[in-house]
């Protein structure tokens, strides 16, 4: 394995690296970036999200550069689709706040993953036709609806896995499952803040969650998984009022207040926090609750690396 070392500033928060041998270096090192999408870069091949979905094969990934993406989007495949430096700076946004088209939807029988975007100003934030199983949606801040964030209407909502997820102020219920009586048993650490707050109800009252629910009209913390209490009721989470993507401060009740697997913990091997701020899916993005640290100043002891050969990569750790 590589030997890491990190010269800190300011915060330091030590992020630990999957480095795998390669040949050269990659600045995605853990990703299989099989499809890129950058709108930033005029010469990338896919600008468009919805243009690498198309040319995604089933099980590839969809790799996404940050920016804002004025697009609504349709997965039909089994594929990946992930946000490479997370919610904070991966928008997917509706060009007409209001509309009633969805922002992602999941139909003919797809199975995909969805990790760490920030999905705004549509109808439904994520809509849910398929009936395919095991459905991952996960990091993400699925915020300013104006329906549902997300709308579950297919068979697959008993096995869709919604994890490490912050719901904020959708116009009506964060979750919503058409009448049908389901038990989301794979929902947990999300964050519920503010979402129908004339109806006084954060998801529709057919959702079961296993170790029970509690409605709120200002805030729920949940861990569907746990044992014993799984919510902080009515205790100011603490989160950007506008962006919804960072606490504003260390003393949010949301932070290390998860109940994640082990497997589901923060990449410095804390609790993974309430919310779509940390957990294994946000390893390649993970900037702690309040900001940083930020990486600058890589490099490798070696530029060409053989398989199975150690190298030491440096770096300079900073936060914001």
């Amino acid at each position: 394995m590589p030997q890491l070392e990190f010269t800190p500033r300011k915060n330091f928060v030590f992020i630990p690296l999957i480095v795998l041998p390669l040949l050269g270096f990659s600045p995605w090192i853990g990703f299989a970036s099989d499809i890129e999408v950058d709108q930033n870069n005029p010469g990338a091949l896919y600008q468009t999200i919805q243009d690498g979905l198309d040319a995604a094969l089933e099980g590839q990934e969809v790799c996404v550069h940050p920016g804002t993406y004025i697009e609504s989007v349709t997965l039909e495949k089994t594929v990946t689709l992930r946000a490479l430096e997370g919610p904070a700076l991966t928008v997917i946004q509706s060009s007409t706040p209001g509309t009633s088209l969805p922002g992602v939807t999941i139909t003919n029988g797809a199975s995909p993953k969805i990790i760490g975007f920030q999905i705004r100003e549509f109808h439904n934030g994520i809509e849910i036709q398929s009936d395919g199983e095991d459905i991952l949606i996960a990091n993400n801040i699925i915020a300013w609806n104006g329906n549902y964030g997300i709308a579950l209407t297919g068979a697959a909502a008993t096995t869709t896995a919604i994890i490490n997820v912050t719901f904020a102020n959708q116009t009506d219920e964060a979750i919503h499952t058409s009448g049908l009586s389901i038990d989301l048993v794979n929902c947990y650490n999300c964050l519920f803040y503010k979402n129908d707050e004339t109806g006084s109800q954060q998801w529709d009252s057919s959702v079961h969650l296993i170790g029970g629910y509690h409605l709120s009209d200002r805030n729920i913390f949940v861990s569907a998984l746990a044992t014993g209490p799984s919510f902080l009721n009515n205790a100011d989470p603490l989160i950007d009022p506008l962006d919804a993507y960072r606490f504003t401060s260390d003393s949010s009740p949301a932070i290390d207040a998860g109940r994640p697997t082990q497997k589901d913990r923060d990449p410095d091997g804390s609790i993974a926090d309430i919310g779509a701020w940390g957990g294994r899916y946000s390893r390649g993005w993970y900037r702690g609750p309040t900001g940083g640290p930020t990486l600058q100043d890589v490099s490798l002891s070696k530029q060409q690396v053989q398989p199975g050969e150690t190298i030491t990569i440096r770096a300079t750790a900073i936060t914001d």
